[in-house]
């Protein structure tokens, strides 16, 4: 079987090489500015895949994780303007940013989310429930039928192993 190649030559395994390494860094920086995490997704996939149809672009180029990145910040201001809902949500447009440590940072928490999905299962689902969605011991507990100590030792487990990883920093 031939190994699949997007019509203008990019090797199937080197584009998910591409792809794998830079997604959630792309995601991430989508919806911190849309606040919209379907959306971003749409955004994110929407510009690898014109990477994949791009013929003028080379997979090898150091430049082209700056062009992704630039690509899915520029998107997901267009959809913020295109969505005036979203606007309560981004400081200051029109304020300079200073990329470099901002995609820096954005990185580094991009590695941070890599660890989380290492999480175990159960342990990875309260972490998330509690840091990203806000919710009280109790309310995990009773959401996943299990007791407020089992929710306790499950985040101590996760910050354990993000400590570990020297990348729990917030």
């Amino acid at each position: 079987m031939e190994k699949l190649k997007s019509k203008y030559g990019f090797p199937e395994k080197d584009f998910e090489r591409f792809f794998r390494q830079y997604y959630k860094l792309a995601l991430l920086i989508s919806v911190k500015l849309t606040r919209d995490l379907i959306s971003s997704e749409d955004i994110v996939q929407d510009v690898f895949l014109n990477i994949w149809r791009n013929s003028d672009l080379n997979l090898s180029d150091p430049d082209l994780k700056s062009y992704l990145l630039k690509s899915v910040k520029n998107r997901s201001l267009n959809f913020i303007r295109d969505k005036k809902e979203h606007l309560e949500f981004v400081p200051n447009l029109h304020e300079p940013v200073d990329e470099e440590y901002s995609f820096e940072r954005d990185e580094k928490i991009g590695k941070m989310l890599f660890e989380i999905d290492n999480l175990p299962p159960k342990c990875k689902e309260i972490f998330k429930m509690i840091l990203f969605k806000k919710l009280k011991y109790n309310e995990v507990a009773e959401a996943l039928n299990i007791s407020t100590n089992t929710v306790k030792t499950q985040l101590s487990i996760a910050y354990k192993q993000l400590k570990k990883a020297c990348l729990f920093f917030f």
